[in-house]
């Protein structure tokens, strides 16, 4: 099999970023996957990310235009995308790359790791928004979401499979000192993003 991973991996880092390096870096050791991978890294910073800034529009068309490289010297491959929350600038985003790249691949490959897409759609978007929501991005292959609170949008946009698969990294310290008794049963759990208003903090 072959995909065509059409999203960024740190620098900035945050969680999307690492999981995708996540899955480049273990899918590169699959002898029955070949990985091809486009960085279109459109943010500079953590500051940077879901910003309108002119210099994305070029290092968008760019890394199209590497897909479209790709595609031609490797020939087949699916088209593995992230989409955008519920936010209508990332969302023409995903307009722009949809029409530019997805007729080329094999199928595509969408990974839900924001929420927000399916009610902004619903409440907030207009009837052309919705419109092209539902023609360049529905019928995906396979839709991956992170759990069952972001179950809703896949089906709104008709994906064939809709499979989940939570997030994580290896623990650095999987080999921890002894704890003491009265701390055994507390569990902690580290998580790794963007933190900002917009995501609820």
């Amino acid at each position: 099999m072959k995909l065509l991973v059409f999203a960024h991996t740190p620098l900035p880092v945050h969680g999307q970023s690492l999981m995708v390096e996540t899955l480049v870096d273990g899918l590169g050791h699959d002898p029955n996957v070949q990985i091809l991978h486009v960085n279109p890294r459109l943010s500079r910073d953590s500051r940077d990310i879901g910003r309108w800034r002119p210099g994305k529009v070029f290092s968008l068309l760019r890394a199209c235009a590497q897909a479209w490289r790709l595609r031609i010297v490797h020939g087949p491959a699916f088209f593995y995308y992230v989409p955008a929350p519920g936010k209508r600038g990332a969302l023409y985003r995903d307009f722009v790359v949809m029409v530019l790249c997805r007729p080329l691949f094999s199928g595509l490959i969408l990974h839900w790791h924001a929420a927000g897409l399916g009610a902004w759609l619903k409440h907030h978007a207009s009837g052309l928004e919705r419109w092209l929501a539902q023609r360049l991005l529905g019928g995906a292959t396979l839709s991956i979401v992170l759990g069952e609170n972001l179950l809703g949008v896949p089906p709104a946009l008709n994906s064939r499979c809709i499979s989940i698969v939570r997030n994580g990294i290896a623990d650095p310290n999987p080999n921890p000192a002894p704890r003491p008794a009265s701390l055994r049963t507390h569990r902690e759990a580290v998580f790794i993003g963007l933190c900002s208003r917009d995501k609820g903090l």
